[in-house]
């Protein structure tokens, strides 16, 4: 994958339109782990969005695994948070 594709991958996962449902599987598989800082627009805001969503898909996790270990049914995605 060249830089450029994964800069707008990097970008479609944190908008809108990508948070819900491509962010969670890119953070999976590690996809961002090449990806070169420097080509960011603005390396330390989108950095620190990229970390802020990362947190709360992991506060998510967790929040939908204590739910299933009581047999609760849930559906929790970043935008209830």
């Amino acid at each position: 994958m060249s830089k450029y594709e994964l800069l707008l991958l990097f970008y479609n996962s944190i908008s809108d339109s990508g948070v819900d449902k491509f962010f969670p599987l890119l953070i999976e598989f590690d996809i961002f782990k090449h990806l070169n800082k420097d080509f960011l627009f603005n390396s330390s805001l989108d950095l620190q969005v990229f970390e802020d969503l990362k947190q709360e898909l992991e506060l998510a996790q967790t929040i939908k695994e204590r739910l299933a270990e009581n047999e609760m049914p849930v559906r929790v995605s970043l935008n209830d948070l």
